[in-house]
């Protein structure tokens, strides 16, 4: 080959190569944004808040091929909450937010041997108490119900008790994010297997079997979860719990939740959750009941009921309201309950 050839053929070359080992990046995020009403019982107040059942944030993310069947990637996710409707209360109606925090700062490699995600995010087992089909989870997340209003205090005669609504109710969701590796097996007929180990300020161990399906009758999705967080010097924290959801041609959906804590005290948490639900169109409306038991003190039992609708004109774009009342009954005790108000909107980009 005379040098003029090489000169032709060498560029040619590499410009052949070079898209099959380019990487593909993208910039994506969301914009969710309430006005979030509540009422404990004493007094009534109106917050402008972020929804923490699926907070605003942004992210960048990168996948591209390095060999033959095998992909490499990251996700790289940030957040910022201004007003978080998990935590503004009566007394401080800034929630301790409005700054910067990481979600997910993660690599992953994947190929026919399944995927494997390396640094921060999600735990094997987290997400599995919340299955659901309703397509109403931006307004109320299947057994997570103290996103909204979680703040507020139960009032016993006029006074503050202390007892804020998420000390008491809790989807025990396992260990959600946090630095660990993860490894998840490609589909075993409808099922995925999924374990991984991490580090909060002790070991954490974690498992979990998912499963997802297109049936005659409609869709299912179901998971199960384990994790097991070591604690020096005391009893390992121990979440045991899964969710299953249906959604049938017609559009009439179900999801049920439960979930365990076992700790280092003499009471196990538990957390149960069921919803019934229909999907018409771009519209979306379910009713949610959960209880929540022993989880601030033994015999504590909370009791919760959450309507919602949600609007989806887009797939970019949704409008939501719910309301919710939350119901805590302890022994010597006469709390009121607390009810609150959500109407938003979700915007992605």
């Amino acid at each position: 080959m005379n040098n003029k050839i090489k000169l032709i053929a060498y560029p040619l070359l590499a410009a052949s190569v070079m898209p099959a080992m380019a990487m593909e990046f993208k910039a994506s995020g969301q914009l969710n944004r309430a006005i979030m009403s509540v009422d404990n019982g004493k007094s009534s107040d109106t917050f402008f808040v972020d929804n923490t059942n699926s907070s605003s944030r942004f992210r960048f993310t990168g996948v591209g091929e390095i060999a033959e069947g095998l992909e490499a990637g990251f996700i790289y996710e940030m957040e910022f909450e201004s007003e978080p409707s998990l935590q503004v209360n009566e007394d401080n109606s800034g929630g301790n937010t409005n700054k910067l925090e990481e979600r997910l700062t993660e690599v992953y490699l994947k190929g026919d041997f399944g995927q494997v995600n390396l640094g921060q995010g999600n735990g094997a087992a987290n997400g599995m108490t919340h299955n659901s089909l309703s397509g109403t989870g931006v307004a109320s997340l299947l057994a997570h119900y103290s996103m909204i209003g979680g703040g507020v205090q139960f009032q016993e005669d006029g006074v503050a008790s202390g007892t804020s609504v998420r000390n008491a109710f809790t989807e025990l969701d396992f260990e959600s994010r946090y630095d660990r590796v993860v490894y998840t097996t490609p589909k075993i007929g409808t099922f995925n297997l999924i374990a991984g180990a991490g580090r909060k300020s002790d070991m954490v161990y974690e498992a979990a079997v998912k499963h997802g399906a297109q049936y005659g009758f409609g869709k299912v999705a179901a998971g199960v979860g384990f994790s097991q967080e070591k604690v020096s010097g005391a009893d390992d924290n121990e979440t045991f719990g899964g969710s299953a959801a249906v959604l049938l041609n017609s559009g009439f959906n179900a999801a049920i939740s439960y979930s365990q804590l076992s700790d280092d005290s003499d009471k196990d948490a538990k957390n149960i959750a069921f919803q019934i639900g229909y999907k018409f169109g771009n519209h979306a409306t379910a009713v949610d009941y959960g209880i929540t038991e022993d989880l601030n003190l033994k015999g504590d039992e909370g009791d919760v009921i959450v309507l919602s609708y949600v609007y989806k004109p887009v797939p970019w774009a949704e409008l939501y309201v719910s309301g919710r009342q939350f119901s805590l009954d302890r022994a010597g005790t006469d709390f009121d309950d607390v009810v609150a108000l959500l109407a938003g909107s979700r915007i992605k980009f």
